[in-house]
């Protein structure tokens, strides 16, 4: 969390744009990969 927070700082907050975008493409392939399992 010190990090993360230290980072968001930094970067003037783009680096929580920029996991944010991460989780929601990481989800996206998840269900991606999920879909493709079931079939």
């Amino acid at each position: 969390p010190f990090l993360l927070q230290r980072i968001f700082e930094l970067s003037e907050g783009r680096s929580l744009r920029s996991n944010i975008a991460l989780v929601k493409n990481n989800a996206r392939l998840a269900a991606d990969i999920a879909v493709a399992l079931h079939s």
